[in-house]
């Protein structure tokens, strides 16, 4: 691998460096102390641009560089860009008539010469974003910006575009595709996605914004480009969408395969189908404001630089001195592909004589064969143990006269905490089929409760009441909280907060128009677990400043994760929203873009479900993203997707888990298979299970347990090690049941209808 390294306070430190898989060797200095563009190996020499000019160093045994002059043909003008297909390189000049001139450099014989057929490619020196080569000597330039009508025409700058430039010297634009595009009828400006070739400019109904890079992959052949909104890559004849994206990557062509940079968020890599990694804990993106530029890969090894990253013990923001810093990460470790089939170990509906009608609360133990699971009747609830493995259960604890509402367990499985119209009760894991009641406190409909991460801390929610207790059971705080709505609690002792989620219906008062508009904001509020004073605020927005943001948003869920990260479930009434930003202002985009069931265009006021990662230190959004379905047969538009009752879990890796109650129809949905076998049809409501990567960059998977018409919702999810588990109701159809628990027949559902008022079936997977 080589590297060149500009701009160091020490000046000697700049130049050329290699890696030999052991340490960096500098091999020279910058060619005249000019700034060093473009690198490439070719024949055992290093190639750069120096100060306008290509200059070459033997990798062996040289340390100083020789200059390659610019040839007469341009009149010495300024060499642009160039690229290598590994034997020859191909530079852009500017020629003495103002245009780009492409030439070719002959690394063998040493010296410059022209495409055959022309002297120029009548294409401007400025805007040139990108270079790229195929196995046919044909290049292709990506401009930044295009001039909407010709060349020479002052009316203003376009879209960005690409051209290819046939080795016979020939110029096309394939901006557009060859055969230009299909209008929509409904927004005639807008191309329709998948029909005809695809204009770059103009994608899945967004104005595109600059071009970016461009790589060829050689192993495929086929050209990739970056805009603004996704990756897309070139048949010959079409553009095809690789994946939607917010914001342009950086791409580059190492080892067969194309690397795409997104500044600070995510690295994905494509050897002929794509295929996203993001290694969490990789130093690569503990930075908030860096910015990876350049990637290679060199065997199993990625290196990527980052700028902006501060000096180690230094706080890590966009202010002051910044240092390049470069990282290498095993690629073999990196196997986090998205899939359309699970295998699943159990499937079991609960019913039998212990349990007649039961909850979905459950929380997994330590060994994963094990689970506790709440089941109400109209006289009792009860906690029952669950054999995962056999299926067999154990009536642990009855309370008479009582419901539970919630249950939580701590990180370490230590401690259980239930929470009811009884109140709250906290019992210590002493074996897999033993509780010890630890302390219990007498409340009034507690709705959800929380457990700290390794201790009997906990907090519940009372109606608008949140209840804060120390580990011995001590009410320390009673807050009472005064917004229109309030769904969920959360600790956090390790932060020393208690944490609570809701939305208000508020007013946004119009001064053009002398009205006011109503809107529902959702909150996070955090709350110090010792003086219960106010710590920090996310969303939570002031209604008159939201102008652009007015869509209806409501919280519902959050959980400390696994990671430590505080983790939360949304909705949002459209794509219009406050969820686009950190939580704090409303100009720091903070959500992940990966797919047009992630995009929310042409989303109207359908209600998305939305989930994010926060900082719990200081309530800053890391990453957020929609996930809903889309309608295809209604011109794609998109549909409802709520998580009113769902709920979310992480991996200590930061993998997240969470359910939802999705409507027609979720991504792939035709194509999932549970061990082996197609799921069910869609029934009028999904209860899917989704999972994504740490950063958001890859939806690992999406899926509901459909057997035959299966129509669900699951309302608790938990994650141990290898076993994933979540239940929920049942109201209609069969779901993928391995076997019945205990010994009475399970109670399958009409597949046509609905069931009868008043009863559902409830499901474990």
């Amino acid at each position: 691998v080589y590297a060149t390294v500009d701009d160091c306070t020490d000046a000697t430190l700049n130049g050329i460096y290699k890696f030999d898989g052991g340490a960096w060797t500098q091999l020279g200095a910058k060619p005249n102390n000019y700034g060093i563009h473009n690198v490439a190996v070719v024949d055992d020499k290093i190639y750069v641009i120096g100060h306008d000019k290509l200059y070459s160093m033997d990798v062996v045994g040289a340390t100083s560089w020789t200059v390659i002059p610019s040839p007469s043909v341009v009149g010495g003008k300024k060499l642009k860009k160039f690229i290598t297909n590994g034997s020859r390189i191909f530079g852009l000049f500017e020629s003495n008539n103002g245009n780009l001139r492409l030439l070719q450099y002959s690394t063998s014989g040493g010296n410059w010469f022209g495409v055959p057929g022309s002297t120029s490619i009548g294409l401007p020196t400025h805007g040139v974003s990108d270079m790229a080569v195929d196995k046919d000597r044909n290049v292709y330039v990506a401009f930044t910006w295009q001039f909407k009508d010709t060349w020479t025409s002052e009316s203003g700058y376009g879209k960005g575009a690409v051209y290819k430039i046939f080795r016979n010297g020939t110029v096309t634009d394939i901006t557009g595709g060859e055969g230009g595009y299909t209008q929509s009828s409904e927004k005639p400006q807008y191309p329709v996605v998948g029909a005809g070739a695809l204009d770059l400019r103009d994608m899945t109904g967004v104005k595109s914004g600059p071009m970016g890079d461009i790589e060829y992959d050689w192993g495929t052949n086929t050209l990739y480009a970056s805009t603004e909104h996704g990756l897309f890559s070139w048949d010959g004849s079409n553009w095809n969408l690789a994946f939607e994206h917010d914001g342009n990557r950086d791409l580059t062509y190492s080892a067969g395969s194309i690397i795409a940079m997104s500044g600070r968020r995510d690295v994905s890599i494509t050897t002929g189908t794509l295929t996203k990694m993001l290694p969490s804990s990789d130093p690569i993106f503990s930075c908030k404001y860096g910015r990876m530029k350049v990637a290679a890969i060199s065997g199993q090894t990625l290196f990527v630089t980052q700028n902006g990253k501060h000096l180690p013990g230094v706080v890590c923001d966009w202010r002051g001195g910044k240092v390049y810093e470069l990282y290498e990460t095993d690629l073999s470790s990196l196997n986090l592909i998205a899939t359309n089939s699970l295998t699943q170990t159990y499937g079991s509906y609960l019913e039998d004589a212990v349990n007649p009608a039961p909850t979905s609360a459950l929380a997994l133990l330590k060994n994963e064969t094990y689970a506790f699971q709440v089941a109400n009747t109209a006289t009792s609830t009860a906690l029952v143990l669950l054999d995962l493995v056999t299926g067999a259960s154990v009536l642990l604890w009855t309370l008479a006269g009582f419901v539970v509402n919630d249950m939580s367990i701590s990180l370490d499985r230590s401690v259980l905490a239930l929470g009811g119209d009884f109140g709250i009760q906290t019992f210590a894991v002493t074996s897999v089929d033993s509780l010890s009641l630890l302390w219990e406190y007498t409340a009034a409909s507690v709705r959800r409760v929380d457990v700290a991460q390794s201790s009997a801390a906990a907090v519940c929610l009372s109606d608008k009441t949140m209840l804060v207790f120390s580990e011995t059971g001590v009410l320390e705080h009673s807050i009472v909280q005064s917004d229109s709505y309030v769904s969920d609690v959360a600790i956090d002792t390790t932060n020393n907060i208690a944490i609570v989620t809701g939305f208000n219906n508020m007013f946004n008062y119009v001064t053009h128009e002398d009205m006011t508009n109503p809107v529902q904001v959702a909150f996070i509020k955090t709350f110090s677990l010792d003086t219960a004073q106010y710590q920090w605020r996310t969303y939570n927005y002031d209604p008159d400043d939201l102008d652009i943001n007015m869509a209806d948003t409501r919280g519902y869920r959050v959980e400390i994760g696994q990671d430590g990260t505080l983790l939360y479930l949304g909705e949002s009434a459209g794509g219009n929203t406050i969820y686009r930003w950190n939580g704090h202002d409303l100009s720091t985009t903070t959500w992940v873009l990966t797919d047009k069931y992630s995009h929310p265009y042409n989303s109207k006021s359908a209600h998305l479900a939305y989930v994010a990662r926060i900082d719990p230190a200081d309530g800053y959004v890391l990453f957020g993203q929609f996930y809903f379905p889309r309608l295809e047969s209604q011109g794609d538009i998109t549909n409802t997707n709520r998580i009113t009752d769902a709920d979310i879990t992480s991996l200590p890796d930061g993998t997240v888990f969470f359910t939802s109650r999705s409507s027609c129809c979720f991504s792939n949905r035709d194509v999932q298979e549970i061990n082996g076998t197609p799921i069910g049809g869609y029934a009028g409501q999904d209860g899917m299970v989704i999972s994504m990567t740490p950063d958001f960059s890859t939806r690992l998977f999406a899926t509901t347990p459909s057997k035959v018409h299966g129509r669900s919702s699951f309302h608790s999810i938990d994650v141990l090690g290898t076993t994933l588990l979540f239940a929920g109701s049942t109201q209609r159809g069969e779901m993928m049941d391995t076997a019945p628990r205990g010994t009475a027949a399970p109670r399958y559902i009409d597949h046509n209808s609905d069931s009868p008022q008043g009863y559902t079936g409830s499901f474990l997977v």
